[in-house]
């Protein structure tokens, strides 16, 4: 095979072909169109996929491989050549190492039959690699019925049953289902969701809010959740790009929202109505069931829509692996803005089980949380890593979560050392799960181990009806271990983006693997398999980023930024890993607008989670060689220290700790004494830090509401009075 390959290309020793040969098998190993990231076994410096192997050969040596590969020799017996790859202890498992030498043989033999073949163009793959490359869900029969049916029979089944459970009281499965009845019947009487599809949610978390998302479904629309805390510039723009022709939300809200041009109402009068018998329209299994919008890298949110037989097929799936009963209660506390609160709202109400309510805000309190879970007897909860990190850290934790028996994981990557944490506070199960809002909330799992020793936290399996392939540029399979796309198949794959086809078009492509008219999603996030067919989550090829297990495109905040007046250039950038992530702006801007007006301008039209931490002046922005933003130079500046500004000699003992608190949490920004907390960056995660700083220092007990009604350190010493 050597000795062909020689011949191919006579004017190369086999030293230097072999070494060509090597790289070639690297780079199909890292899947990118132009090399530029790590590979577990070696690094490759960059070039082009498109030239051929021919080409390669007559490149300069830096095209080799180097980096962990500490040694590759070839050489000539009378038996043949042989190659030689020297690598450092405890890399790759003697299995690996097959692998890999399997797929340079593959390699070889592509190369002396063409070696003006194109880089990009050399399989790697076997069958078997192929088949290791993608994960299959088990069996389960794909879901042809809807959530609302579901909803329906359990409702039938357990009449009486406590449903829903909040601060407000309770509901039955039969009260429940009579009120969302008579809402549905006013929307039908009113709209008609062959040509408005879908109704507007602008509501906090209370049972009306469950009677207007089961209502809405009962009547074939999908829904839209609107955040009330959004600035009402966004909330325009949703009801605008949806469509919207009504938002449901409660009293106090409809003054504001029709004052902004909103045709806005109220479950409690759509009860009151009585409408004409009015034709129905069911929902399908492929009807929308809701469109949530997330962040947009073309500087505007997008609105992904899902349908009903994907998010049931998750259901059933759940209700499969971990079964639900009359003794089960969950708690919803995810922002309906999020699509895990599909997950949280609809699974115990098709399951016969009871859905807890947290109040309104009670997310950003997590000794709320855990005093919650004890009252109400909470067996299952959902946390994002970066909050479950912050919960782990509350005092007397076993003695709150007794009932407890399952938390799941998942918004952002787990880090390995919160699961040992976890384990050494909770008896319970912790299980890690994956999936983007374009896949109907998630698609792999995961089971968390007590003895977990990996230094990273796979992302699992792919569940029931669901394909999941690691995928190079080219969308073709990538061997096992080796770095690729992750690629969604399967039932729950959205129906795309609304109102955008060719963004839709460029991130659903057909399924090679799903059968004719088969679609799956291109993730954006780069991941590996496993021998063992467990798929590891490695990060993303592009700048996006999660904030608090939000998913955030930092173009969108970059676009409103330029077009706040007196703002040249702007860039955003993420330091910091899991619940200590902050979003830093570094700006070319004059000398009038300052971070409290960027902080104002901003808030007009992006989410609190989207808004900058702190705000950095640049004369400019620093660029690569080929005219591109240097991220990675903005990163390494984000990591600067700050200072504190220097007014110890005017504060008091306590406000000097409340500043240097204040500060810590925050990452280093500067935060004098009558400087907001919030107002320098931060949110509910870095409120419930502090607190339990404050508290555990001073040996006080203030709660993260005391923050947010005295959030400068000023107001906060005043108010303890020490």
């Amino acid at each position: 095979m050597v000795d062909a390959l020689l011949l191919a290309v006579p004017e190369h020793t086999g030293d230097t072909v072999l070494h060509g040969a090597f790289a070639v098998l690297l780079h199909r190993h890292t899947a990118q169109d132009e090399i530029g990231m790590s590979d577990p076994v070696a690094r490759v410096f960059r070039f082009d996929a498109r030239v051929t192997f021919r080409e390669l050969l007559r490149a300069t040596e830096p095209a080799f491989p180097q980096g962990p590969l500490t040694k590759l020799t070839c050489g000539r017996s009378d038996e043949g050549w042989s190659v030689r790859a020297e690598l450092p202890s405890g890399l790759m498992d003697a299995e690996a190492a097959a692998r890999m030498l399997a797929r340079f043989e593959t390699v070889l033999a592509v190369l002396a039959d063409d070696p003006d073949i194109q880089v990009a163009d050399v399989p790697v793959v076997s069958g078997e690699d192929e088949d290791g490359a993608r994960s299959v869900g088990g069996s389960l029969t794909p879901p042809v019925g809807t959530v609302t049916a579901a909803f329906e029979a359990q409702a039938s089944r357990t009449p009486d049953a406590i449903a829903l459970e909040s601060e407000a009281g309770t509901l039955t499965y039969t009260e429940l289902d009579r009120r969302a009845e008579a809402a549905a019947g006013a929307l039908s009487a009113r709209l008609d969701s062959a040509t408005t599809p879908f109704v507007g949610v602008y509501m906090v978390r209370s049972p009306d809010l469950v009677v207007a998302l089961v209502a809405i479904m009962k009547a074939g629309f999908g829904y839209v959740p609107i955040d009330p805390d959004s600035p009402m510039r966004r909330t325009r723009y949703l009801v605008d790009n949806a469509r919207l022709d009504l938002v449901l939300c409660a009293e106090e809200d409809l003054a504001p929202l029709r004052e902004a041009g909103v045709r806005a109402t109220t479950v409690a009068a759509l009860t009151r109505e009585s409408p004409p018998s009015a034709p129905r329209r069911p929902p399908g299994p492929h009807t929308p069931i809701y469109m949530i919008y997330t962040s947009g890298s073309t500087g505007e949110p997008k609105g992904v829509v899902n349908h009903h037989a994907g998010v049931l097929n998750t259901l059933l799936w759940r209700q499969e692996t971990w079964p639900l009963s009359a003794a089960d209660k969950v708690l919803q506390k995810t922002s309906l803005t999020f699509d895990i609160s599909a997950w949280e709202l609809f699974w115990p109400l098709v399951s016969g089980a009871t859905l807890v309510l947290a109040k309104p805000g009670g997310q950003r309190d997590l000794r709320y949380i855990k005093q919650v879970i004890r009252e109400r007897g909470i067996t299952l909860a959902h946390f994002v890593p970066s909050v479950l990190d912050v919960f782990l850290g509350e005092a007397n934790l076993a003695e709150y979560c007794g009932t407890l028996r399952r938390v799941l994981c998942s918004g952002e990557a787990l880090p390995a050392a919160t699961v040992a944490r976890f384990h050494e506070r909770l008896p319970c199960e912790l299980h890690n799960l994956y999936g983007p809002t374009e896949a109907s909330i998630e698609v792999s799992h995961w089971q968390a181990p007590p003895d977990h020793t990996g230094a990273t936290v796979p992302i699992g399996k792919a569940i029931s009806n669901t394909r999941l392939y690691v995928m190079d540029a080219w969308l073709r399979p990538q061997p096992v271990g080796a770095v690729g796309e992750l690629c969604i198949g399967g039932a729950q794959v959205a129906l795309g983006y609304h109102g955008l086809p060719g963004m839709t078009a460029e991130r659903f492509v057909p399924d090679p693997y799903g059968g004719h008219g088969a679609r799956m999603y291109r993730t954006g996030d780069l991941a590996r398999a496993r021998a063992n067919g467990v798929i590891e989550y490695l990060g993303r090829i592009d700048d996006q980023v999660k904030i608090r297990g939000f998913r955030v495109e930092l173009g969108e905040i970059e676009a409103a930024l330029r077009a706040v007046p007196g703002v040249d250039a702007a860039a955003v950038v993420a330091r910091g890993d899991a619940a200590d992530r902050q979003l830093v702006a570094f700006v070319v801007r004059g000398a009038d607008t300052d971070d409290m007006m960027l902080r104002t301008e901003l808030g007009r039209v992006l989410p609190a989670y989207m808004i900058p931490d702190s705000f950095v002046t640049s004369p400019t922005l620093p660029m690569t060689p080929n005219g591109k933003l240097d991220r990675r130079a903005l990163v390494r500046h984000a990591g600067m220290e700050h200072t504190v500004p220097d007014e110890a000699a005017q504060l008091s003992e306590l406000e000097s700790t409340l500043c240097r608190m204040f500060s810590e949490t925050l990452g280093g920004t500067s935060v004098g004494v009558h400087d907001d907390f919030f107002a320098h960056g931060g949110h509910s995660l870095t409120a419930v830090k502090v607190v339990n700083r404050v508290n555990t220092t001073l040996g006080v007990e203030i709660d993260v509401w005391t923050l947010f009604e005295f959030p400068t350190p000023a107001e906060l010493a005043q108010e303890l009075d020490l």
